[in-house]
């Protein structure tokens, strides 16, 4: 979209042409629309800007920690150590790789050896 701002096109003539090479899935004409009324006003960013929110301050390795300690827990019990919402255990147990599997948090991938058993 920057692109198409800097050749001069209007919001709707870069609807177009983006859509013409990505797809009518690509973009629609109100995020168009949001994206050159903030390139008009001098802001040329294309990152993020800090939200509002609680930061994440998760620790991973203790979460680890405590499931090598004992993989039997359930994320409920999790949460309430680590005191947060068990979503949020559940998340950060994916992103590590875990699923819950018989009882207990097993590798979401299978080693050689598991494989072999």
């Amino acid at each position: 979209m920057l692109y198409e701002f800097d050749r001069g096109s209007t919001a709707p003539e870069a609807t177009k042409n983006i859509q013409a090479v990505y797809g009518e899935e690509a973009v629609g004409s109100s995020t168009c629309y949001r994206w050159f009324s903030k390139f008009r006003s001098k802001d040329a960013t294309l990152t993020d800007k800090p939200r509002s929110g609680r930061p994440v301050d998760f620790d991973d390795e203790a979460l680890q920690g405590l499931l090598d300690a004992d993989p039997h827990q359930t994320t409920r019990e999790l949460a309430e150590q680590f005191n947060c919402h068990h979503s949020t255990v559940e998340r950060h147990l994916h992103a590590l790789g875990k699923v819950h599997k018989y009882g207990r948090s097993v590798p979401h991938q299978l080693s050689k050896d598991n494989l072999v058993q």
